[in-house]
């Protein structure tokens, strides 16, 4: 078989994507240093395009659907009033947080049951609808019920997946991580702290004038690694204020304020709900 026809085969084997090996029998006299008598093997390796790495990434990556979750809070909570949340969008230090250049990070704190979920989804459905080319929301929310919902490395990732799905060219951060020899990622993506240098990194490298980034109910995040994640929110955060704005919602925790508020006296996380509106409102 002369190795012209052979090169045929394994690029439309390369082609279609697929890994194999062959064994040919015979004469192989193509062109060649002397001539080849018998069997030989050949292995074709896959060949991927940037979309199939892509793909396997986020597969691997695991990462939590956070549309999916936030759809399914809609239909099992009470319905989403507009009035039980508008209040906070008149807040002075909501409108600071959204619009200003300086704060980075608000905190909405309030009591188990308080709405504060409802409220989030509000406020990211509100976000969303006004962002234009040059914005973008990612979100997560925690929930205690579901170990898969319930760690840093699940917050990361929910946040993750909603950014590269509006930005696909961030995914780049993920595919440079890829080992298509090995299948497999080049880092350990289990580990929080480094799930948190690829977020970063896409936070950093996208091109909006602004980033709203929105995770709910914190406090039902159970990790040993919660006072660090605060400290990298601050301390990141200051860095690009009027680009990268943090929403955290939970119950009041008093030990979170403390590593938020120490020594940065332009953090703005005390925004109490207003439970006369939404106890008006339901």
């Amino acid at each position: 078989m002369p190795l012209t026809q052979l090169s045929d085969w394994q690029l439309q084997w390369r082609q279609l994507g697929i890994m194999t090996s062959a064994i040919f029998g015979g004469r192989n006299d193509g062109v060649q240093i002397g001539i080849h008598h018998g069997p030989f093997t050949a292995e074709f390796h896959r060949a991927y395009i940037t979309e199939d790495i892509d793909r396997i990434c986020i597969q691997n990556l695991r990462c939590p659907d956070s549309l999916a979750i936030k759809t399914r809070l809609k239909e099992v909570k009470d319905k989403l009033l507009r009035q039980s949340f508008e209040w906070v969008l008149q807040d002075p230090q909501y409108r600071s947080w959204q619009n200003g250049n300086d704060v980075c990070l608000l905190w909405i704190k309030g009591g188990a049951g308080k709405g504060k979920t409802m409220m989030s989804i509000g406020l990211i459905e509100g976000l969303s609808q006004k962002q234009d080319i040059s914005t973008v929301v990612t979100y997560f929310f925690c929930q205690n019920a579901y170990n898969e919902l319930s760690t840093l490395e699940s917050v990361i990732k929910g946040l993750i997946l909603r950014l590269i799905s509006q930005r696909i060219e961030l995914k780049d951060s993920l595919r440079l991580r890829w080992d298509p020899k090995n299948d497999r990622f080049r880092e350990d993506v289990n580990s929080w702290r480094a799930l948190w240098d690829i977020l970063w990194e896409m936070l950093d490298r996208c091109d909006c004038s602004r980033i709203y980034v929105i995770v709910d109910a914190l406090d039902e995040c159970q990790d040993s690694g919660m006072a660090d994640f605060l400290k990298l929110i601050v301390r990141n955060g200051l860095d690009q204020p009027s680009k990268i704005k943090w929403l955290l919602t939970s119950r009041p925790l008093e030990a979170a304020e403390r590593t938020l508020l120490a020594g940065h006296e332009q953090m703005q996380v005390s925004l109490e709900l207003n439970f006369d509106y939404i106890s008006q409102s339901v």
